[in-house]
């Protein structure tokens, strides 16, 4: 078994309610993936342990997943159930395990959290969100509003308008809770290190709490055309496959193969995937059917640009004028979109900002310089010629 995963296994278990998981996943309540016999021969654990610890997380299998199909039970009430689930389970085990056991279990998720963080330290998390963005632009969005347009035809006129009031309404709300989050961002991160990262309330369950009525409609309107829903379904069924294995296949360029990945038992992964179809559902109904993809960020901010020298040898200069302070990302692409370099994501100032580009190790060529800036809404391009 892949030590990353061995290490991140082992880590779920002892952390599974404790403070680390607390702060930075508070709505989220973790899952047991069990103990594994090489787990277990690390810890060096004796039968009658091995029996108590399999019989506690086997219990705790079951339990949790009861609380996750209890429909009766509000979503936070059925978070602080698993959580308290977990820090029982976590306080049986340690229960269970010795001294030193736990003393070399906290050192081996020690060993896990470090190597981990220094395994995805150099993964470009911008770059690989802009790729699997304009791919799901590209080739995602215009089926799906196919698909939505011709679906429009089976609703009523008072179904349609309550649809664009609802899709008005949550909207404005995500535009709200995001500029909100922009300012608590800073005011959230604990001294020294990362954002908490709570629960966006742009999410579904965030909008579904804070809209009931809006959402009660949705689930009707799901029901009614479940029908018509399915089939839309089963249509794009082998196109997302397809959708699918292209963005794995993106993610795989960016993130480090020997990571690990850690597999979910088939009945709960069908139990996901059910829910993530009903909530597909609700999005396929919130989809404008006047939307046209095309015409999404044409708006797009610009900013100042100047390259020099341009055709540029070696070296060359790049200069930014902002009206407002931002973090700016930018990067090289060739003329077929390949990205050649990552000049760097750096936080800019208003004003001119000038940055020196290290091009030694880009041949002859036309090349494209892309600058993304979320702060600003910018995505903007620039040709750069390098002759040597």
């Amino acid at each position: 078994m892949n030590k990353r995963f061995l290490l991140l296994t082992l880590s779920i278990i002892w952390l599974a309610a404790g403070q680390v998981v607390a702060q930075h996943h508070p709505s989220h309540p973790p899952r047991h993936l069990g103990m594994t016999d090489e787990m277990k021969a690390t810890l060096q654990l004796t039968e009658q342990q091995t029996a108590e610890i399999d019989e506690i997380l086997l219990h705790a299998k079951e339990k949790a997943q009861a609380l996750r199909d209890n429909e009766d039970l509000a979503p936070d009430a059925k978070k602080e159930q698993l959580r308290a689930m977990h820090h029982d389970t976590k306080k049986a085990v340690d229960a269970v395990l010795s001294d030193t056991q736990r003393t070399q279990l906290k050192q081996l998720i020690d060993e896990h959290r470090a190597e981990h963080r220094a395994l995805m330290a150099n993964v470009d998390h911008q770059g690989m969100r802009e790729e699997l963005k304009a791919y799901r632009k590209a080739n995602i969005k215009p089926v799906l509003l196919a698909q939505r347009q011709s679906f429009d035809a089976l609703l009523t006129p008072e179904e349609k308008d309550q649809l664009a009031s609802i899709r008005t309404t949550l909207q404005a709300a995500r535009r709200t809770a995001r500029q909100q989050g922009k300012h608590s961002k800073a005011e959230d991160a604990p001294r020294g290190g990362s954002p908490i990262h709570h629960r966006p309330k742009d999410s579904h369950k965030g909008l579904a709490a804070q809209f009931p009525d809006a959402f009660a409609t949705l689930e009707a309107l799901a029901d009614k055309y479940a029908a018509a829903l399915d089939a839309v379904q089963t249509t794009l069924a082998p196109q997302r496959q397809q959708w699918h294995a292209d963005q794995k296949a993106i993610r795989d360029r960016y993130l480090p193969q020997d990571r690990p990945v850690a597999k979910q038992d088939a009945p709960d992964r069908q139990n996901i995937e059910e829910r993530h179809a009903h909530k597909a559902y609700i999005r396929f109904l919130l989809m404008d059917p006047n939307n046209n993809p095309d015409e999404e960020g044409s708006r797009s901010a610009q900013i100042p640009v100047s390259i020099y020298p341009n055709p540029a040898g070696a070296t060359a200069q790049i200069k930014l004028t902002l009206e407002t302070a931002a973090t700016v990302r930018l990067e090289l692409k060739d003329e077929k979109g390949t990205l050649l370099k990552t000049i760097g994501i750096q936080r800019l100032q208003q004003g001119i900002n000038t940055i020196d580009v290290d091009l030694s190790n880009v041949p002859n060529g036309t090349f494209y310089l892309h600058l993304f800036s979320r702060e600003l809404g910018l995505r903007q391009v620039e040709k750069m010629v390098v002759v040597k």
